[in-house]
């Protein structure tokens, strides 16, 4: 794994994220790491301690799951508040709960952590009006398959961050890695940059760029891209460490 940043402080950042548990899957990629954040005073209580960042997670499927298990519940500096979910299936996909849902009631009920389902037709609409009472700082998105509307991302004091399964701007919107594929790539990325209105936009944080095999002659694209997202998914959980801890630095001094 390459680590490039013009940012000493962001360099000593990776190499603290190597030391962690997840710290040796980076090692088989390329990390990018954006430099657009400076550090602008950090937050904290009455009596002088740090503020814990009051965290709501919009995340869906395995990869979700990974983040909320290996980033979200373990960082020091988040407190989450809420995790927001799709338990059902789209009809598309032949309905019916999702395998993981189970994995998400038991992850949050361990961590007293409250978990809500939003499903596909619901997403944008009622999110507004069903994300907690009270204040937010950090909205974090992972496979969540609708747009985030602009008054929900108002309420977040520091903005919002997406992790998505793909290159950007190249491969923004559905099926990023078959896309890649069928265009010849011989990598992919997973991206985390600032949420916006729009799909996939947004300034990025930090991408991880990994190798991927050759499509046999024998499968298609679409039966390809499932075996790569499957090896993808254990760096969910570095990308979106880094990419929140990079978020959360401009505002939060280090003890």
């Amino acid at each position: 794994m390459l680590c490039r940043s013009i940012n000493p402080e962001v360099a000593a950042l990776y190499r603290w994220t190597l030391t962690q548990p997840f710290g040796p899957a980076f090692e088989q990629g390329d990390l990018v790491v954006c430099d657009s954040l400076a550090p602008v005073g950090y937050s904290s209580t009455s009596n002088g301690t740090v503020a814990k960042v009051k965290t709501v997670a919009l995340i869906a499927g395995e990869p979700g799951l990974r983040a909320l298990r290996e980033a979200l519940i373990p960082h020091p500096r988040l407190d989450v508040v809420a995790v927001y979910t799709h338990r059902m299936k789209p009809r598309s996909e032949g309905g019916g709960e999702r395998e993981e849902y189970q994995q998400y009631v038991d992850c949050c009920g361990a961590a007293d952590i409250p978990l809500h389902s939003l499903e596909w037709d619901q997403a944008s609409r009622e999110l507004p009006d069903r994300l907690p009472q009270g204040p937010i700082d950090l909205l974090f998105v992972l496979s969540w398959r609708r747009i985030i509307p602009s008054v929900a991302i108002r309420r977040a004091a520091l903005g919002g961050i997406n992790v998505h399964r793909g290159a950007l701007p190249e491969y923004a919107g559905v099926f990023p890695v078959q896309r890649a594929i069928e265009a010849g790539e011989t990598r992919v990325a997973i991206t985390a940059h600032d949420l916006a209105p729009e799909i996939d936009a947004g300034s990025p944080l930090t991408v991880g760029w990994f190798d991927i095999p050759p499509l046999p002659p024998d499968r298609s694209a679409i039966h390809h891209a499932e075996a790569i997202k499957s090896l993808l998914l254990p760096f969910y959980g570095p990308v979106s460490r880094l990419a929140v801890d990079l978020r959360i630095a401009a505002h939060i001094r280090p003890e």
